[in-house]
């Protein structure tokens, strides 16, 4: 759920999403996907939030890479730090939130695609999800930034298929949706 400039969510609304709720903690970033949406004409359709998603609401400090602004993180990983030689030379205070903030906050009552690219927050956010939230959920979409670790095996508990799993032992992309039709 992280906006950076916000083209995904911008294709997301021209593909046809009627609602799209994105976060992005950094605020020079923030003030650029807010300026698209508007540029675009998808203030109706795609809420922008200043706002890093965790596993708890808080306020805590946001690592930031002066030259590879994509990379700021809640907590950077060993593998960004040290295999693609990222330099974190600031930060910033922010705001964090939850999947249970925003779906109550927005009275969301099915999440039809979760997209995470929140650089390692993917780990902490979907281990700490409670049970109840995971049959509101269809499919997800996430960069993970540490290893596969458990995320395939925690998908399948809560009855979502991997579909397809990124090439990168370190990196990559794993997709997975839900098994049972809903009604």
């Amino acid at each position: 759920m992280r906006f950076s400039n916000g083209d995904s969510s911008i294709w997301f609304a021209l593909c046809g999403a009627k609602r799209v709720i994105a976060l992005e903690p950094y605020p020079e970033s923030y003030r650029l996907a807010a300026e698209n949406m508007q540029m675009n004409g998808l203030d109706d359709k795609i809420t922008v939030l200043n706002l890093a998603l965790s596993s708890v609401k808080s306020k805590t400090n946001f690592a930031v890479s002066s030259r590879n602004p994509n990379a700021n993180a809640l907590a950077p990983t060993e593998h960004v730090v040290k295999s693609l030689h990222i330099v974190f030379d600031g930060s910033v205070t922010i705001e964090t939130t939850t999947v249970p903030e925003l779906i109550s906050d927005y009275s969301i009552s099915r999440v039809d695609y979760l997209k995470l690219d929140c650089e390692g927050c993917e780990y902490d956010v979907l281990r700490n999800l409670a049970d109840e939230m995971w049959p509101l959920i269809d499919e997800i979409v996430l960069d993970y930034h540490n290893g596969l670790s458990d995320l395939a095996e925690l998908m399948e508990k809560h009855d979502l298929s991997v579909i397809s799993e990124g090439t990168g032992e370190t990196m990559g992309i794993l997709h997975a949706v839900r098994n049972r039709s809903r009604n």
